[in-house]
């Protein structure tokens, strides 16, 4: 099996925005031409869902969020602190407007297991089925109008915090819809996990 991409590396900024210097002086070369892990994805992501997941794949809309209120237009307003923080615990079942999906292939299948592995969540509530869809890299659903940032960005720009322990570098937030035309593949969790764990 061929070699999954992982980070790419830039000659320039892609980080500023700003016109004030000439590219060759950005104060975010540095950073650019070494990113940290997860500010730059240049393969396919990964969503595992169950039947308790709020948004699960269909053949017509792709994944849609369960919280229908999407109204941020300035980017600022996309990714504030006390929804993406409603939206990383685990407790909370309330729809939120964010979908999430992983960067990293190791970690999807780990989480497949786990899941696979406790399929009752409490004492009586069954996740049902598990599956996992494959979703186009950043490149092709950002030029979809896919809306997403990495929790690692979400970190360094201060909307989670350092002491925040879920925020590493292969999970990323989408918000409000995958369209069905970024889905790759869709398949339960033991198709996905006999495909890449086999000998």
């Amino acid at each position: 099996m061929a070699s999954l991409p992982s980070t790419v590396q830039l000659d320039a900024c892609t980080l500023c925005t700003s016109q004030a210097h000439p590219r060759q002086q950005c104060p975010h070369k540095r950073l650019a031409q070494s990113p940290p892990e997860g500010l730059l994805h240049n393969g396919p992501f990964y969503r595992i869902y169950d039947d308790l997941s709020q948004s699960r794949y269909s053949r017509e809309n792709g994944f849609l969020c369960r919280d229908e209120n999407i109204y941020w237009l300035r980017p600022e307003l996309r990714f504030p602190r006390d929804l993406v923080k409603k939206h990383l615990d685990w407790t909370n079942r309330e729809p939120t407007s964010y979908i999430s999906i992983s960067g990293s292939l190791e970690k999807a299948l780990g989480e497949c297991e786990r899941r696979l592995a406790s399929p009752v969540l409490g004492r009586f509530v069954s996740r049902g089925q598990v599956r996992v869809s494959v979703v186009e890299g950043l490149e092709k659903l950002r030029r979809e109008g896919v809306f997403l940032t990495s929790l690692v960005e979400l970190r360094r720009t201060g909307v989670l915090g350092h002491y925040d322990d879920y925020a590493y570098g292969d999970e990323w937030l989408v918000l409000d819809h995958i369209p069905a035309s970024c889905v790759l593949a869709d398949g339960t969790a033991e198709q996905f996990i006999g495909n890449y764990r086999r000998a």
